[in-house]
């Protein structure tokens, strides 16, 4: 903690303000885009060049996937930047940014300011987030609108007259959110809030006119681009974008992405570091908090609490399972630290409590996590960057010094400390995982280099499936056979070069053969060859 004599707020929140351009800057265009970042980018570049930003088209062909917020925005990037890797991350990177210094704001609104600027860096720090607001995407557009619907509501519910005003932000941003990933936007606010009310047997509310109003705003801010985009394709949005992309996830698997009830515990448990040690003393000191008191406990606690559990069990009840969909219960877990971390009645007994000995264990599992990433990167990549051994010894050293400060009596810049452990972490991660690993990760080498062939004039294709981690570099201009018969021919003098996964690599080995086409591995990245075919 900052000694009280010499505290000023604006000097954390300038901290805040630098820390967090300086972490979700850092080298944001540096690496190529992987498989998704690939798809939402092409599809943003071919809504900005059509002009037509009702229909996203993926390969000039109707991708009704997923709503238009993120194409909007990375489309506008395009034209502003250029069409590169940094444009499209930009949306993210800086919802990440509104994100984090929002959550700190709410966090001093609703509880002190003295640590609000906790909420907001433990937000930023933790490695779910990170790397989520890093990449590009829709699920931290996704959390900002929630938060801010979220927060609206909940500043309406505590101050009755200015609630109209309230609400009517929570409508818009809760509109905006089904515009970034879809009803979720709209569904996961009403389910917290639902809850909420009939908790405090309050749900009179919900039917007030004040809310209503709220509910019309996010349906008229949704259908701006809902209605058209149905008028315009009916039978296929229903088909692709409600029922195969958005119904479907929650009674079956969608591309195979499944996992046991308990799939998002662990999950949390590292996304969140080293706030989650914390995190789960100040959780459960809300719940006792809840249980002791009842609907006399401050509605603060019951309204984080339902914020980060309801959304928690509803994305582990549902099949369809990602490490991102969690994403929105972050800044819930940051305001309840906060909370915890700068309680009054807490601090007078913190010495001998367990929530500085789960600070200090929260900081000491960083370099733990450090150091075996080293030998995680061999096992999973056959990798071993150089001078990876920076990354836990430095790792160690702050969090020593941070665990230290947690647990002793006198111990300044506890924060501080803390926040700079973790903030070294995520870098870390960055440098020695996102980095090394991008050869093997992003497609974005071999398209480059298939372009390369194309502007010689030699035919180019994709040869099987899993290669739309290209379209990007490609621009859709390699063609995609469904069926390797289709694939281009080569000629007397004029191979064609294909691209191929190593598991489909026998299929186009088959079919080299029974043609009397020879094979000859051009270049090699990862998983994936760049195959010259020509006459034997």
């Amino acid at each position: 903690m900052i000694g009280r004599k010499r505290f000023h707020p604006w000097i954390a929140w300038l901290f805040l303000v630098v820390f967090s351009i300086a972490l979700l800057g850092q080298r944001l265009g540096r690496t190529g885009l992987w498989t998704d970042e690939s798809i939402y980018a092409q599809t943003a570049r071919e809504m900005a060049r059509s002009g037509d930003w009702i229909t996203p088209t993926l390969c000039h062909r109707p991708y009704l996937i997923k709503p238009p917020l993120y194409y909007w925005l990375a489309g506008t990037a395009f034209a502003m930047v250029g069409e590169n890797e940094l444009a499209a991350r930009l949306p993210q990177a800086l919802s990440g940014l509104a994100a984090v210094l929002f959550v700190g704001w709410a966090a001093g609104r609703v509880f002190s300011r003295k640590k609000s600027w906790l909420a907001g860096a433990a937000l930023l720090t933790s490695p779910g987030f990170f790397m989520g607001a890093r990449v590009a995407g829709m699920d931290v557009l996704l959390l900002l609108c929630i938060s801010v619907t979220l927060i609206a509501f909940f500043e309406g519910y505590r101050h009755a007259a200015r609630r109209r005003p309230w609400m009517l932000l929570a409508g818009l941003f809760a509109g905006i959110g089904a515009l970034a990933k879809g009803p979720l936007g709209f569904f996961i606010p009403a389910l917290v809030v639902l809850i909420f009310l009939i908790w405090r047997g309050e749900l009179r509310l919900l039917f007030s006119r004040v809310v209503l109003e709220g509910c019309l705003v996010a349906l008229l801010t949704a259908s701006v681009w809902y209605a058209p985009v149905w008028l315009r394709h009916p039978e296929n949005f229903t088909r692709v974008f409600w029922l195969s992309n958005n119904l479907a996830r929650i009674a079956e698997p969608v591309s195979e992405h499944s996992g046991p009830p308990i799939y998002y515990i662990p999950i949390f448990l590292f996304a969140f570091l080293p706030w989650s040690f914390p995190f789960v003393v100040a959780l459960w000191r809300a719940l006792r908090r809840i249980w002791r008191e009842g609907r006399r406990s401050p509605p603060e606690d019951l309204f984080l609490l339902i914020w980060f559990v309801a959304p928690f069990v509803f994305y582990s009840a549902i099949a369809t399972k990602l490490p991102g969909y969690l994403l929105p219960v972050f800044p819930a877990a940051a305001l309840l630290l906060a909370r915890e971390w700068d309680d009054e009645r807490e601090r007078a007994r913190r010495r001998a409590g367990a929530f500085p000995v789960a600070c200090a264990l929260g900081v000491l599992a960083l370099p733990g996590v450090a150091l075996a990433v080293p030998f995680l990167l061999r096992y999973r990549y056959q990798l071993q960057p150089e001078r990876i051994w920076l990354f836990p010894a430095v790792t160690f050293a702050l969090a020593l010094l941070a665990a230290l400060a947690a647990l002793l009596r006198r111990g300044r810049f506890r924060a501080l400390l803390a926040v700079a452990a973790a903030g070294v972490f995520v870098l870390g991660l960055y440098q020695f995982v996102v980095i090394p690993t991008e050869p093997d990760e992003s497609m974005k080498a071999m398209g480059v280099k298939l372009m390369k062939y194309r502007e010689a004039g030699f035919p180019v294709a994709l040869a099987g499936p899993h290669l739309k981690g290209t379209l990007f570099y490609t621009d859709c201009s390699a063609s995609n056979p469904r069926d390797l018969k289709d694939l281009p021919r080569p000629g007397p003098g004029l191979p064609v070069y294909c691209l191929v996964k190593d598991r489909f690599k026998r299929d186009l080995e088959a079919w080299a053969e029974h043609r009397r086409f020879h094979l000859r591995e051009a270049r090699r990245s990862g998983a994936v060859s760049l195959v010259e075919v020509s006459w034997e």
